[in-house]
């Protein structure tokens, strides 16, 4: 996933959200919160609620564990956007060990961004830049 999408490229998700029904929305859903987290965090946790609910019909388990850390860190950027840093820590922590269990490098990077972030805004200039260097490699 992107790091950041566009307004068309947003219009295009949501046009392939609307095409899927049932289990198949799991993974749409999920990439448009994902676009959606800081532009529109209301709807960006609708769809994460929603996209949750339907992991009883998953059987990948593998895509399972892919999709929650995905939703652990829409989550994370939405508690870190509202200043709760201590609840975006814990889930972009969270994030990492599973994105590193699958070997999802990008997945990692983005939890180590978030954490990134996080340290800034509690003025810890070291720690900013270790996670910015993490995230990066």
């Amino acid at each position: 996933m992107e790091l950041f999408a566009l307004g068309d490229e947003v219009s295009v998700l949501e046009a392939r959200l609307a095409k899927q029904t049932g289990i198949n929305c799991r993974s749409p859903l999920i990439v448009l919160a994902w676009a959606l987290r800081q532009r529109d965090c209301k709807r960006a946790l609708l769809m994460a609620d929603e996209a949750e609910g339907m992991f009883s019909a998953a059987t990948d388990d593998i895509v399972k564990q892919a999709d929650v850390a995905r939703l652990l860190l829409i989550r994370g950027e939405v508690d870190w956007l509202f200043a709760d840093l201590d609840t975006a820590e814990a889930r972009a922590d969270a994030a990492i060990l599973l994105f590193t269990h699958l070997g999802d490098r990008i997945g990692a990077s983005d939890a180590k961004w978030l954490l990134a972030s996080i340290w800034l805004d509690r003025g810890n200039g070291r720690r900013h830049s270790e996670w910015l260097d993490s995230a990066i490699e």
